[in-house]
């Protein structure tokens, strides 16, 4: 598992309102990213889990965030949290991501999807 990395962020589908802005001037240390067509990514300061797991990171940045995953959840329409999965193709042979009907029943009492979106390595000159 030493070989699987994660990033948490939240999307938000919808026009940009001011509600947006005040959002973003409240929470300086995020970053956030508008789309094109709307939408509105944000991405908390990273955290570490006490276990390098799917289900321990995603229960950690839910605990920590929680109150502005409810201030968000006011906001636009289409709310969900993705989780990038970033592990070694040539490293990771059994890739389990350890997750639990309790963190994903979690992160749905705040009204959020989860997606996962999974990004091997493609550094290797064996691939």
């Amino acid at each position: 598992m030493s070989d699987i990395g994660f990033e948490f962020d939240i999307l938000i589908k919808g026009e940009r309102t001011q509600a947006f802005d005040v959002f973003t001037a409240a929470n300086p240390d995020w970053q956030y990213r508008y789309g094109k067509n709307g939408g509105f990514l944000a991405e908390p300061p990273q955290l570490i889990a006490d276990k390098p797991d799917a289900s321990s990171f995603l229960a950690v940045h839910v605990d920590a965030y929680a109150a502005q995953l409810s201030a968000l959840r006011a906001l636009g329409h289409g709310h969900g949290v993705r989780i990038a999965v970033y592990f070694d193709s040539a490293t990771t042979t059994d890739l389990s991501l350890g997750l639990k009907p309790s963190t994903m029943a979690l992160v749905s009492a705040f009204g959020y999807e989860v997606e996962f979106c999974l990004y091997p390595s493609t550094e290797h000159a064996d691939n």
